[in-house]
């Protein structure tokens, strides 16, 4: 009679091998987490924070009004911030968030979601205008919009 297949050992192998590459994500993530807008911190970010974040929470999200005082922080420190800063889509080439890695996406979704705790514009309403400027595909924001309900909502 031939031996009944147990596929317990291939399950343990393929089990013990996700926890291991989901341990490098995490790991990478514990690391943004810990060390997330440290530039802020330090010249020329801290300074440029300091002139325009008060005059930036006088503008709701989005406004023309608001892009104008980003565009004044770009010539300051904030294009410094976008360099040396992974999860925003202006470090990339024509802010193409198709070059950022999974971790990076996380990070700007955390970071987006943050904001909106500090902000006029709720998260939905804020990402939705995020998906236009940036040029998210459908299926990215429902990822991000369906995240933000099963974990925050």
């Amino acid at each position: 009679m031939e031996k009944k297949y147990d596929s317990t050992e291939a399950t343990m192998w393929h089990k013990d091998n996700v926890e291991r590459i989901m341990n490098v994500i995490i790991t990478e993530l514990q690391n943004r987490a810990e060390h997330h807008d440290e530039s802020k911190l330090s010249s020329p970010e801290k300074e440029t924070y300091d002139k325009y974040i008060q005059l930036l929470k006088k503008y709701k999200y989005g406004t023309a009004e608001y892009l104008k005082v980003r565009e004044a922080m770009a010539k300051e420190g904030l294009s410094h911030h976008y360099e040396v800063n992974r999860h925003h889509a202006e470090h990339y080439p024509n802010s193409d968030i198709s070059y950022m890695t999974l971790v990076d996406l996380v990070e700007m979704f955390v970071d987006h979601y943050a904001s909106s705790l500090n902000s006029d514009t709720d998260y939905f309403k804020g990402e939705k205008m995020n998906s236009e400027r940036y040029h998210y595909d459908k299926q990215l924001y429902q990822i991000l919009i369906n995240t933000a309900k099963e974990y925050f909502e």
